[in-house]
């Protein structure tokens, strides 16, 4: 899942973003009742519908200074978002409810875990 949702960005990136985009990107998680869909400067990127998501894990990457990023879905299948995202509360809430006993202690204590990390991929739910 996390280098195929990697190469996929990268291929976004490369397609949509550089190097006509001088700008900085700005990442959002455009969330409906049925899906959740990652963008890059107003572009989708990614979708996944509730219901096929299996996994949710943060992965701390970088070559220089170490950034987690979000894996939300499956293998083949998903949304890679950087933790700053301009919404990522909104996301956390719509994990919340969209995914069963993603709101739990346990899970709350793995994303703090993996937010003081600076490596390691941290699996913060499964289906």
């Amino acid at each position: 899942m996390f280098e195929t949702l990697k190469q996929q960005w990268h291929r976004f990136e490369t397609e949509h973003l550089t190097p006509q985009q001088p700008d900085p990107i700005s990442y959002h998680a455009a969330i409906t009742p049925d899906y959740l869909t990652g963008e890059a400067n107003g572009k989708e990127f990614g979708r996944i519908a509730w219901q096929d998501i299996e996994i949710v894990a943060i992965n701390i990457e970088g070559d220089f200074e170490p950034f987690p990023y979000w894996y939300i879905g499956r293998p083949n299948q998903g949304v890679r978002l950087p933790q700053d995202t301009e919404n990522m509360a909104d996301m956390l809430a719509a994990l919340a409810q969209y995914l069963p006993h993603f709101a739990s202690d346990t899970t709350r204590r793995e994303i703090d875990t993996a937010m003081q990390a600076s490596e390691g991929r941290y699996y913060i739910w499964q289906r």
